[in-house]
């Protein structure tokens, strides 16, 4: 007896695992980048922080929404 293989909803399957764990790539890329922009911040001059601060809020946001992608 054969077996009738869905090939579209095999392949919809692998697509999502494959971009959950580009997802997770992602979301440890963010976190690690997070990370070293807040060490930046607090070493630089202050009139560097304003600059900082704006990278650590579009970083954050970014994650954000990887976070709520998950």
């Amino acid at each position: 007896m054969g077996q009738v293989i869905h090939f579209k909803e095999l392949h919809q399957a692998r697509r999502r695992r494959s971009e959950k764990v580009n997802v997770e790539q992602c979301v440890e890329l963010l976190e690690w980048n997070l990370k070293r922009s807040l060490d930046r911040y607090f070493s630089s001059p202050p009139e560097e922080r304003s600059i900082r601060a704006t990278q650590i809020r579009k970083i954050s946001e970014i994650l954000e929404y990887a976070l709520r992608l998950l």
